[in-house]
């Protein structure tokens, strides 16, 4: 009996564990930034139009999942094109607060050299329950941003190089309406 209970036991644990990937639906896609919205938006122009994106949607069983959007691109003599972008869906208010500093700890670990750095900006706009906007320096100049926002149980972030902007107030038209999708997402 008790050998029995102890497989239970381990099946649970890897089964909570475990990633399943996802099909992402047209719903999941509207949430997240892409280069298309930045092209649209006009702050680039310049794409290269084959490399394509990687969407992810897993899913951990019992636990948090995740839509993720990756692209990265450079032509000669230009900072490259980077853009990656998460989504992720905690089962608590809690857990998704912890994860939040989690985020922007290896952020922070990641940009801090001799060479890099990330500035804050104070944000007055109301994005979420808990909201970050850094901008990234390399060299001494700017090269990108990156972005948190809490939304209760989810978590937005997105960094991006090759292309920056000054102020939260001026990224705010295209992240406004990601997080409404965000905010209202049921699952």
């Amino acid at each position: 009996m008790k050998k029995i209970f102890f497989v239970i036991i381990l099946i649970f644990l890897f089964l909570s564990c475990k990633q399943q990937k996802q099909m992402l639906t047209d719903e999941d896609k509207a949430m997240l930034l892409t280069i298309e919205d930045f092209k649209n938006a006009g702050v680039i122009d310049n794409i290269d139009e084959n490399v394509l994106p990687e969407y992810e949607k897993s899913k951990k069983v019992l636990k948090s999942w995740f839509l993720r959007y990756t692209l990265s691109f450079a032509f000669e003599g230009e900072i490259p094109v980077i853009i990656y972008e998460k989504i992720t869906f905690e089962d608590s208010v809690n857990t998704a607060k912890k994860t939040y500093i989690g985020i922007e700890k290896n952020f922070l670990a990641k940009f801090i050299s001799n060479t890099s750095t990330m500035v804050e900006t104070e944000i007055p706009l109301n994005w979420g329950d808990e909201t970050k906007f850094y901008t990234i320096f390399s060299g001494g100049k700017k090269v990108g941003n990156v972005i948190l926002v809490r939304i209760d149980k989810k978590i937005f972030q997105i960094y991006f190089s090759g292309f920056y902007f000054n102020s939260p107030s001026d990224f705010e038209y295209l992240i406004k309406p990601k997080l409404e999708l965000l905010k209202n997402y049921r699952y």
